[in-house]
């Protein structure tokens, strides 16, 4: 009996510890009760609830918080469809979740207003710009209308998109153009974002089949071209050049946009 009374004892210390520990911190008392999981679930789990206007609610059970998970603040987002995600309310607080994307600092004139969500998140569906900074708030909407509204953060797009390489036109392939070396012209298409085009121009002698010149690389008998467009007679060309009069010559060209080469 005598350890049966110590058990209880030392049983009813531990929870008044703990319960005093919680009432001197109303805060983590807030944490523990607003705490934003899902019991049937896994999605946003562990993410805390906060106070963020002083009311004493957290933002979990207060319509009025409404705060921004991802993408954080200033963040560089290498895709051009990336997800919004906001912080979750109660199962109790009937509303909806949305979204305004704009590349106005005051999100004016958006590029995406999204209203009507059940679910916190969305993942964009119409390809934003690249190299560009947007601005965004997350929105929630209670069950008499009213919007509220998150602070306006951004993200900016930075996804890599490497040249496309020229599609060749003159002249075509396999042809036996009737000129010589010193009216040898050469086109193809031009490529949007290059600012200049590497030509590269060999025969048998320097290579075999395609693959020989694939395999030999950019260093040998090319050039720098500025416009979609050469002309030997500009070059002067000769038989030393890489050019066989009446032989089989093969020819590529590639984009250059600074440090940035087509394959």
């Amino acid at each position: 009996m005598k350890k049966v009374m110590i058990y209880i004892l030392i049983l009813t210390s531990i929870i008044y510890i703990f319960t005093a520990c919680d009432l001197l911190n109303p805060a983590a008392l807030d944490q523990i009760l607003d705490n934003p999981v899902d019991s049937t679930g896994t999605n946003y789990s562990g993410v805390i609830s906060e106070d963020t206007d002083g009311d004493g609610i957290g933002d979990y059970m207060d319509s009025d918080e409404v705060l921004i998970i991802t993408p954080v603040n200033q963040a560089v987002v290498a895709s051009f469809t990336p997800e919004l995600v906001m912080k979750p309310k109660s199962p109790d607080i009937s509303g909806s979740y949305g979204f305004i994307v704009s590349a106005n600092s005051d999100v004016s004139n958006p590029v995406l207003t999204k209203s009507g969500l059940t679910a916190p998140s969305y993942t964009v569906e119409t390809m934003l710009e690249n190299n560009t900074v947007y601005y965004w708030q997350a929105v929630f909407t209670d069950k008499d209308g009213a919007q509220h509204k998150s602070g306006i953060q951004t993200f900016s797009i930075s996804v890599y998109v490497p040249l496309d390489a020229p599609i060749l036109t003159s002249p075509v392939n396999g042809s036996t153009p009737n000129y010589g070396l010193s009216s040898l012209t050469l086109d193809w298409e031009d490529v949007a974002d290059a600012d200049s085009y590497e030509l590269q121009i060999q025969n048998v002698t320097f290579a075999q089949d395609e693959t020989d010149l694939l395999s030999a690389g950019w260093t040998s008998h090319s050039c720098s071209v500025s416009s979609k467009s050469w002309t030997s007679i500009n070059d002067a060309l000769s038989n030393n050049d890489g050019i066989e009069i009446t032989g089989k010559n093969y020819w590529r060209v590639r984009s250059v946009s600074g440090s940035e080469q087509s394959e």
